[in-house]
C-alpha cells in the first residue's frame, strides 16, 4: 500500500542518515581540523536548546547581521525573518497540512498533494524571486569584488543569466555568492592591512 510504503521510505531514510552521522561525528570530534574554530563549536555546544530550535539562533544571526537577506520572504511560508506567524496562520497552515496527508493516505496515495515544506527547489525558487536574484547579483559585482579581478564580471553575467533562465549551475552560483559575501565582510572590510597589501600586490 502506498501510505505503508512512503512510511517505510522514511524510516529507511532517517536510519541511513543518522547512521551516516554518527560515522562522521565520531571522526569530528577524535580529531583537529585545520582552520576550525573550536571555541565557536563549544560556544555553540553551550547554547542552550531553545534557542537552536527551528534554527532560532542561525535566523537570529541572519537579522543582525544580513537584514537584507532576512528580508527577503521564504519560499515555503511566504514569511521573511522580521515576521512571526500569527496564531491563525499557524493553524491554517496545520489544517491544511493535515488535510493533504490524510486525504493522500485516505486515498491510498490516488490523491497526492505537492508539499514545498517537504521538497526544496532552490533554483526554481531563485529564478522566480526578484529581491533574490538582486541580492546576489549585488554581491556577485560588488565594486569590492571586481576590482580585486577575483571574478571574471562577463563570465559570471553569463552564468547568473544561464541559471536565471533556468538553466544548470545554481549551486555554483550559490557558492559564489557565499564567498563574495564572506570575502566583503572580513577580508576588504575587516581584514588586516598585511593582508590588503598582498591582494594589492599579487591579484
Amino acid at each position: 500500500m502506498f501510505c505503508n510504503q512512503r512510511d517505510a521510505f522514511f524510516i529507511d531514510n532517517r536510519m541511513r542518515r543518522s547512521i551516516c552521522q554518527s560515522a562522521l561525528y565520531r571522526f569530528f570530534w577524535e580529531m583537529k581540523l585545520p582552520l576550525s574554530n573550536y571555541s565557536l563549536y563549544e560556544f555553540y555546544l553551550q547554547t542552550p536548546p531553545k534557542h537552536k530550535l527551528g534554527r532560532g539562533l542561525l535566523k537570529a544571526m541572519i537579522a543582525k547581521y544580513y537584514p537584507r537577506l532576512a528580508g527577503i520572504k521564504d519560499a515555503n511560508t511566504n514569511l521573511n525573518l522580521f515576521q512571526n506567524p500569527t496564531g491563525f496562520y499557524m493553524k491554517r497552515r496545520k489544517f491544511i497540512a493535515d488535510a493533504k496527508y490524510y486525504l493522500t493516505r485516505a486515498s491510498l496515495g490516488m490523491l497526492s498533494f505537492y508539499d514545498k515544506s517537504t521538497y526544496s527547489h532552490y533554483p526554481i525558487w531563485f529564478g522566480k524571486d526578484h529581491a533574490t536574484r538582486s541580492f546576489c547579483l549585488e554581491n556577485l559585482l560588488s565594486p569590492g569584488i571586481v576590482d580585486t579581478g577575483i571574478f571574471d564580471p562577463k563570465k559570471m553575467n553569463e552564468l547568473f543569466s544561464n541559471v536565471k533562465a533556468g538553466g544548470i549551475g545554481f549551486h555554483h552560483l550559490s557558492r559564489l555568492t557565499t564567498f563574495a559575501v564572506w570575502f566583503s565582510l572580513f577580508i576588504l572590510k575587516e581584514g588586516t592591512d598585511q593582508t590588503r597589501t598582498l591582494l594589492s600586490q599579487d591579484i
